[in-house]
């Protein structure tokens, strides 16, 4: 079995017994890592934590910002961790939106540039 790092820190969380170091840890370890983009040749990566959703560039028909506090697209994925963020950028797509909820003010542009 092979382990990253965030497995060690969960082993170590593991043996740890008291919920204080469990909740101090977790929170400020796992949870607040932002949203990374990254370009391949026909898609836009967009990972978080342990996920990685590839959005196809050919479908992307926008990206906006969305200044609501969960999102208007209700039926979106939501990538990142929607509490203590201060940006919401939508892609939309025509087989699916996307809704990332990050820090980083430029991951907008980012995104746009990809896309042409």
């Amino acid at each position: 079995m092979k382990l990253n790092w965030i497995g060690i820190v969960s082993i170590i969380i593991g043996v740890k017994s008291e919920m204080y170091w469990t909740y101090n840890l977790s929170f400020g370890g796992f949870f607040m890592i932002g949203i990374k983009v990254k370009e391949s040749n026909e898609n836009i990566i967009v990972s978080w934590q342990l996920s990685k959703v590839e959005i196809p560039k050919n479908e992307t028909i926008e990206v906006i910002s969305d200044e609501t506090y969960g999102g208007e697209e209700q039926t979106a994925m939501r990538i990142g961790y929607p509490y203590a963020t201060t940006e919401r950028v939508v892609i939309k797509t025509s087989k699916q939106n996307y809704i990332l909820f990050t820090n980083d003010t430029s991951i907008k542009n980012k995104i746009d540039r990809m896309i042409k």
